[in-house]
């Protein structure tokens, strides 16, 4: 269980390693869309495409961009035979994708050896103050998705999202009402092709154990995990449990930064497939210009403001990278309608960005299989959070959950009236 074995998939444009056990999942954001533009001709130019949803695409005209592949046409996205490079994976939210109904068509999301997930958008619909249908949510789920999630309410939103840690009422009313949307999905799935997730929340063991027990009458495909809040701590919490729980299909949502993101990489050991999304590439390229070093994600240079670049070629040789230039990356886009989200510098940011990560997760997926090796470059990478997570989950797997909590987090050891860890 839980071998990562990458096997090179060529679906057109360059290869990216691809990983069916454990899998980033890059999150699409309302605002950044991948249709619309093309590189063909030399020229970075847009497609002549009507986007319902985000509008027309602004426009650029730039020569000389590829010259060793004039004829050569790409689009920004990582799904269509016409991508820079290909990755297997994508992440939409019901709150935005329902507006087109045939979303993965529209897009030209393929249907064979891809994964298209799609959350239920609860976290969206409650900030805003949207009623959403769970049948209506599911439904567009089964013609759309491989992988859905339950609609849930995060505790949270109930209370303020500033909050750190919740009291044990909040979560309860949460797991109550999410119990409900749960239940009318259930009643509704008519497609055998749709893994459906079931969302659990809590920031606490007590939080989490109560979420468990609460949904125990409601059998689903898997489950997806909400840390709250993503840190060490939290993702360590619900990964234990989910293991503890014997549940072998798992996504976890967000959690996916550089002292997190190993967690994930070496609990993949206990679950037929792990996986966990973030949209933190395109927020960095398309939204703040920036462009993550390659050997170092976590780090960047930013294109954006009042930045003047001198350099004569991009520190990066991805595909990406290599056929843009640094003049490209630095347009100035301050006149465009939502100017940071549908640029082309931006779009070609956040994919820079996304091969970026994919090439560090393969990296730490390949030394993870040496336990001694992969806790030596997390003590020298990372700070003792992340360690202490891995010894956590380990000590939970062997020892039981309570053991591990006095042993690692004694500190948080408390109980609250209903006698639960807190």
């Amino acid at each position: 269980m839980g071998e990562a074995k990458f096997t090179p998939v060529s679906m057109g444009g360059s290869q990216v390693g691809m990983n069916k056990d454990v899998k980033y999942v890059p999150a699409l954001p309302e605002g950044l869309s991948s249709a619309g533009w093309s590189i063909h001709g030399g020229k970075f130019s847009p497609k002549d495409t009507y986007n319902p949803r985000l509008g027309y695409t602004p426009t650029w005209s730039l020569n000389n961009i590829n010259p060793q592949h004039p004829y050569r046409e790409y689009t920004l996205d990582w799904w269509t035979d016409t991508a820079i490079f290909r990755y297997d994976s994508l992440l939409v939210s019901a709150f935005y994708g329902l507006s087109i109904w045939e979303f993965r068509d529209f897009y030209k999301i393929p249907r064979k050896n891809f994964l298209f997930f799609a959350d239920s958008g609860g976290f969206q619909a409650d900030t805003q103050g949207v009623e959403v249908n769970p049948v209506a949510v599911l439904k567009w789920m089964e013609y759309n998705a491989d992988v859905g999630m339950t609609l849930d309410l995060p505790a949270p939103v109930v209370q303020k999202l500033s909050e750190s840690s919740l009291e044990y009422k909040i979560w309860e009313d949460a797991a109550d009402r999410s119990y409900r949307d749960y239940a009318a999905m259930h009643r509704a799935r008519q497609s055998d092709k749709l893994q459906l997730l079931k969302v659990m929340h809590g920031d606490s063991i007590g939080h989490i154990e109560m979420w468990y027990k609460k949904m125990a009458d409601l059998e689903f495909d898997g489950i997806a995990v909400s840390p709250h809040p993503t840190n060490e701590k939290g993702i360590a919490y619900h990964l234990a449990e989910a293991a503890l729980h014997d549940e072998k299909i798992v996504h976890c949502f967000l959690g996916t930064g550089m002292n997190t993101l190993p967690i994930h990489m070496y609990a993949k050991k206990y679950f037929k497939r792990l996986t966990f999304d973030s949209a933190s590439f395109s927020l960095q390229g398309a939204k703040f210009r920036s462009f993550v070093y390659p050997f170092n994600p976590g780090k960047a240079l930013n294109f954006g403001g009042s930045y003047n670049s001198t350099l004569k070629r991009l520190p990066c040789s991805c595909p990406v990278c290599s056929i843009t230039t640094p003049e490209i990356m630095n347009i100035d886009i301050a006149s465009e309608r939502d100017a940071k989200r549908r640029s082309l510098p931006g779009g070609l940011l956040a994919l820079h960005n996304l091969h970026a990560w994919l090439v560090y997760i393969d990296f730490l997926d390949a030394l993870a299989d040496s336990r001694d090796d992969y806790m030596a470059y997390l003590k020298s990478e990372c700070p003792p959070e992340t360690t202490r997570a891995i010894e956590f989950i380990d000590l939970a797997m062997e020892k039981g959950i309570e053991v591990a909590q006095r042993l690692i987090y004694e500190e948080d050891s408390t109980r609250n009236v209903n006698g639960m860890f807190v």
